[in-house]
């Protein structure tokens, strides 16, 4: 069964994906990107969505975590006041994950993500955890470039994309991906983007090329179909 995120309990809003400064659900000009920095969406900040992800990612024990390319990249939500679709882990080209969502649902894809925590000995306070986090992002890249159904990509390597969490709290379970079970406290710094406009009812492809100072590139797709909202 494909992972479905439900979110159109609140109606046009989420519709706002109050993330962007302009509408996202106005027609795409030729001039205008696919993918807008992420401000705020379904109530949170772009850097609070990357530490909630974070968080989910430490909660899956090692074994079955899928930032182990062993495993299968996951769809999840995220968001506190409605929900947001993210996915964590990569996923082949040659099988890419595809993940169900109802009308409206904002989308938040935060990529070369790094987080910092005490339990790893990253630092001891709040602010050694941030700088440790937003010190190491960006390291070796040259580019982070994401496409939306065959667009022209949109390269996020760039300050503007750039998010960071608060100091978020977390305990890890047993088997964890990190460390030894028990409380942590980590910072997560990610470059993150969302897409500008409103995805239409049916499926899109989302593809990902990240390229490293050396000139390889890792590439990643995702299918997203989007479904009318339950009862309409």
């Amino acid at each position: 069964m494909r992972p479905r995120i439900a979110g159109c309990a609140i109606t046009g809003a989420i519709l706002a994906l109050t993330a962007v400064a302009t509408p996202v659900a106005i027609a795409q000009s030729g001039s205008q990107p696919d993918f807008v920095p992420v401000h705020r969406l379904g109530g949170d900040t772009g850097g609070e969505l990357e530490g909630q992800a974070w968080a989910n990612l430490f909660a899956i024990p090692a074994a079955q975590n899928p930032l182990d390319p062993a495993n299968p990249a996951r769809c999840t939500t995220l968001g506190h006041r409605r929900p947001v679709l993210t996915v964590i882990g990569e996923s082949p080209p040659s099988n890419p994950l595809t993940c169900v969502v109802e009308a409206g649902t904002p989308l938040f894809f935060g990529e070369v993500s790094l987080e910092c925590s005490d339990a790893e000995g990253d630092g001891s306070t709040v602010k050694e955890l941030r700088a440790c986090a937003v010190g190491g992002l960006g390291n070796d890249l040259r580019s982070i470039r994401w496409s939306l159904d065959g667009g022209a990509p949109v390269d996020i390597f760039d300050p503007r994309f750039e998010v960071v969490s608060p100091a978020m709290h977390t305990l890890l379970p047993e088997d964890p991906l990190v460390a030894k079970p028990g409380p942590m406290t980590f910072v997560a710094a990610a470059y993150a983007a969302t897409p500008r406009r409103t995805l239409a009812v049916g499926p899109h492809t989302i593809a990902l090329e990240v390229e490293v100072t050396d000139g390889s590139i890792i590439a990643t797709t995702y299918t997203i179909i989007v479904i009318p909202c339950s009862g309409s």
